[in-house]
C-alpha cells in the first residue's frame, strides 16, 4: 500500500520527515509506542522516504540523550538515513562529532536563533535547515518581508566547501515570508534554474 503523495510525485522525488515532538521534546527520546506508529505511517511513502530528522530541544544535552539515542538508533530501520539536529551546545563537541561519524549520521546544519552552528561534516549527507524566528505572522505569508541574502550566501559558501553524496536544504515561510520565493533566491545564488510559481501559490507535490 502506498500513499497519494507517493503516487503524485515523480520517481526521483525524495521525502524527508521529522520525528514528532512527542518523541523528541515531550518524551526526550524515551522509548514509547509513538515511534513505531510514526515508522508505520512513513512506510506509505515507499522508497521515496529517504531521510528522518531527529530534532532535539535546546535543553537536551548529548550526555542526557546518549543512552536513549543509542537504543533508538538500534531500533530504527536501516533503510533510512538519519540526521540529528542537536541544539544544545554539547552537540558540537569533538566527542559527539566522532560518535556521529562512526555511525555515518548527519549532524544538521541550521540557521536558527540561539544556535551557533559550526557546520561540521559527520557523514556523506549534508542537511541544512533555514528556520525563521516566527516574527513574521502567518497572515503575512505570501511575499518576502526580510532580506536573507547574506545568510543564504554564508551557507552556500559552506556547502561549496564540502563533498557529499546528497545535500538537502530546507526552509520555511517564517524564514523570510514566502518559502517558494526564498527557494528561488537560494537556487539563483547557487547558479541553478529558478522554479515557476503562479499567483503566489505553492505548487502541489505532483507539480514538481
Amino acid at each position: 500500500m502506498t500513499s497519494k503523495w507517493y503516487l503524485d510525485t515523480p520517481d526521483n522525488f525524495i521525502f524527508t520527515a521529522k520525528l514528532p515532538k512527542i518523541i523528541t521534546h515531550e518524551n526526550r527520546l524515551k522509548p514509547s509506542l509513538h515511534l513505531d506508529q510514526f515508522l508505520h505511517a512513513i512506510k506509505l511513502m515507499g522508497n521515496k522516504m529517504r531521510i528522518i530528522v531527529i530534532q532535539l530541544p535546546p535543553s537536551l544535552s548529548f550526555s542526557e540523550a546518549k543512552e536513549r539515542l543509542e537504543k533508538m538508533l538500534n531500533h530504527l530501520p536501516k533503510i533510512y538515513r538519519y540526521a540529528i539536529e542537536g541544539r544544545h551546545e554539547s552537540w558540537f563537541s569533538d566527542e559527539v562529532l566522532d560518535y556521529l561519524r562512526e555511525r555515518n549520521i548527519c549532524l544538521v546544519w541550521n540557521e536558527v536563533e540561539g544556535v551557533d552552528n559550526p557546520a561540521p561534516v559527520t557523514s556523506d549527507l549534508v542537511y541544512l535547515r533555514l528556520i525563521g524566528d516566527r516574527s513574521i505572522n502567518e497572515d503575512q505569508f505570501g511575499k518576502i518581508l526580510k532580506d536573507r541574502t547574506n545568510e543564504m550566501k554564508k551557507w552556500i559558501d559552506r556547502l561549496s566547501d564540502v563533498k557529499a553524496s546528497l545535500a538537502m536544504v530546507m526552509l520555511n515561510n517564517h524564514f523570510a515570508g514566502f518559502a517558494p520565493s526564498s527557494v528561488n533566491l537560494f537556487r539563483k545564488l547557487m547558479g541553478l534554474e529558478e522554479l515557476s510559481f503562479v499567483d503566489k501559490k505553492q505548487k502541489t507535490l505532483g507539480e514538481f
